[in-house]
């Protein structure tokens, strides 16, 4: 994996998650429509993306420190977004 394909595909995600957001909350959409950017994203937030990144970390010289942030950070939305993916069945209930 690229790590600039990552970010690229991440960066989507959370346009489309925050637009989602706001037109749920500005009222043009009755309903939260998260599902199918969930779907589309999915790959962002898997076991193998997240070994991706921690191998990415690990390759990027300690110079580099503000790459090493940055693919750090990301490890930390990919392992977060993980999680919740685990949980959405859950959460959803709890919701309803």
């Amino acid at each position: 994996m690229l790590i600039s394909d990552y970010r690229r595909d991440f960066s989507q995600y959370c346009t489309a998650f925050e637009t989602a957001h706001f037109r749920y909350r500005a009222g043009f959409d009755k309903e939260l429509h998260l599902e199918e950017i969930y779907d589309r994203c999915g790959d962002l937030f898997t076991a193998q993306a997240i070994e991706s990144l921690r191998i990415a970390y690990e390759e990027t010289p300690p110079q580099f420190e503000t790459e090493r942030l940055g693919v750090r950070l990301l490890t930390g939305s990919a392992r977060a977004g993980f999680l919740e993916a685990r949980a959405r069945g859950l959460t959803a209930e709890v919701a309803r």
